[in-house]
């Protein structure tokens, strides 16, 4: 079976590297749990024993969906199939209200459940390429002269407890945010970080015009064996003003994985203003890591970053301080030199032939036809993206 992501020598044969990266690990991780200070158990859910579980647990969701689906309080190990359907996604709006027609899946918010399983779908948003980030949040008016705000995840998932909850093989395309994890808000004032152990994998991202995953709430997870072709922000780990994580700190040990992840930040037309990129920026994008000093410990292996330009805010680029890095590849596709740090475990290259073959040994893994990742998805075309065989890399 071919490795997921290759690094510089495995997939060019040149360039230069900095540290010497370990061998990539076979399997991710599990993140460790809130407070335990010790590793737990590799995350046993998948997308077999998912769909595995009691049909009374198991909801089937097929065909066209054209509005949100939504479980305020599932129950526990749920598991949402959701193999054949397509969903909704941002740029759709309620002729009735005019406002975004939004979260076309949302599970737990008022009732957040341990052991959830989404497996399959696919949300191909409508949202423009064209649109610029101050219009996706109604900072400035659409052509027609409306201010609409989109800010849904295509899916968003409220955990309880540090049981494992999954979101395995989902197709995804011009939409605000990719996925979404949330903790769980125990009563009494204090604010633990209840709903750790979010893991995603095999999932295919085109055209997110914000977060790729949003993990605000400092939620200890696994990003695994996918292929995120255009981020605005990579990984998101900010509590947001107002938030009750605000101000918080992920406990020590907890950390987000990034395991056999490619990675591609990419122009988007008008971006945030920064001193970066100020007012009248053509193109840009935020960010890898939108990260906090209380977020969890990233650890990056065996993954592919893309970058299209430089970020329009270098504050934790490329990686926060306290990151764990081997095998990780940056293919800078930039004007100019290389001017940031390269920390040990990581090489950089200008080779964009890295980048193409390693995306295009993931899409063949995953059945996927290579249509672009400026080509708008309809549905999701990848015949093996859930097949359980997919999880285990072959290191080289």
């Amino acid at each position: 079976m071919a490795v997921l992501a290759c690094t510089v020598a495995a997939c060019s044969g040149t360039g230069s590297r900095v540290g010497t990266p370990r061998r990539p690990r076979a399997i991710a991780a599990a993140p460790i749990v809130a407070g335990s200070g010790a590793a737990v158990d590799p995350i046993p859910l998948t997308a077999s024993t998912c769909l595995a579980r009691p049909p009374t647990l198991i909801n089937q969701i097929g065909g066209e969906v054209a509005t949100p689906v939504r479980a305020d309080a599932p129950l526990d190990s749920t598991t949402y199939d959701a193999r054949s359907a397509t969903f909704a996604g941002d740029g759709q709006v309620d002729p009735a209200t005019g406002n975004a027609a939004i979260y076309p899946l949302l599970f737990g918010k008022a009732q957040p459940a341990t052991g959830l399983c989404v497996i399959g779908g696919s949300v191909p948003g409508t949202l423009s390429r064209t649109m610029t980030w101050p219009q996706l949040k109604a900072e400035q008016p659409q052509s027609d002269g409306r201010k609409i705000y989109f800010d849904a995840a295509a899916v968003t998932e409220y955990a309880r407890g540090d049981a494992p909850h999954l979101i395995d093989g989902l197709r995804v395309d011009d939409v605000a945010d990719g996925v979404a994890a949330r903790g769980s808000l125990p009563k009494g004032g204090t604010v633990p970080l209840d709903g750790g152990n979010f893991d995603v994998r095999n999932v295919y991202f085109t055209a997110v015009h914000d977060d790729c995953v949003d993990v605000n709430d400092l939620v200890s997870g696994v990003l695994y064996d996918s292929l995120l072709d255009g981020c605005y922000t990579g990984i998101s780990e900010r509590p947001d003003s107002g938030s009750p994580r605000l101000g918080q700190h992920a406990p020590a040990g907890q950390q987000f994985v990034l395991d056999h992840v490619l990675v591609h930040m990419t122009r988007f037309p008008g971006p945030h203003p920064t001193a970066q990129c100020p007012n009248g920026t053509p193109s840009g994008y935020n960010s890898i890591f939108k990260w906090s000093d209380g977020a969890n410990e990233p650890v990056i292996r065996d993954t592919v970053f893309l970058l299209d330009e430089a970020p329009c805010s270098e504050r934790y680029f490329p990686f926060p301080a306290n990151s764990q890095l081997s095998g990780v590849t940056i293919v800078w596709n930039g004007q100019g030199r290389w001017r940031w740090p390269v920390p040990s475990g990581v090489t950089v290259t200008t080779r964009h032939a890295v980048w193409d073959r390693a995306r295009a040994m993931w899409l063949t893994r995953h059945g996927c036809p290579d249509t672009g990742p400026n080509v708008a998805a309809t549905t999701n075309p990848c015949t093996r993206m859930t097949d359980p065989t997919l999880g285990t890399p072959t290191a080289p």
